[in-house]
């Protein structure tokens, strides 16, 4: 009986330490930021974290920075699934109006997250049309890809003019 007690103390202490699932730090960073606590969206990012909104790429130093980029997100979102795709998990979040009032209620986003010992380490927000892309280039000065120009590549951006 007390081999069998010992057995059951040590599997429980090793749950203790189980790192939590991508679900579940997904929901909790999600949480944070819908409740206005960045310090606390931030503690769920990896030193060096990278986010990605398309086109832009940034690596997060530190939590700090994570907090300023979760409190620079322009909407609320709730999230609707999470899919574990193996190596990361794509997550689907409904929109609705954040601080800047900036939303539409009902749009959706899609985020695809590496996590990695409980913490973001990526962060990757995909487009949801080939549209946004091309709008937010356009935004940046430069103009849409084209694959009909003679000789052109279809991987050239031309900047506007």
């Amino acid at each position: 009986a007390g081999a069998a007690l010992a057995a059951l103390v040590l599997v429980v202490a090793g749950c203790a330490g189980a790192a939590p699932s991508d679900s579940e730090v997904i929901r909790g960073w999600s949480t944070a930021v819908n409740d206005a606590d960045y310090e606390r969206a931030g503690s769920f990012f990896a030193a060096g974290a990278v986010v990605e909104q398309q086109p832009l790429e940034l690596r997060l130093p530190d939590q700090a920075a994570a907090a300023r980029f979760s409190s620079g997100l322009p909407c609320r979102a709730d999230v609707t699934d999470v899919e574990d795709e193996g190596r990361s998990s794509l997550a689907v979040f409904r929109l609705r109006e954040g601080r800047s009032g900036a939303c539409a209620e009902g749009g959706r986003a899609r985020v695809r997250f590496v996590i990695r010992e409980g913490k973001i380490a990526e962060w990757r927000q995909l487009p949801e049309t080939p549209g946004e892309v091309a709008e937010a280039l356009h935004h940046l000065g430069f103009a849409a890809l084209s694959n009909s120009s003679p000789g052109g590549s279809p991987c050239q951006a031309s900047a506007v003019a």
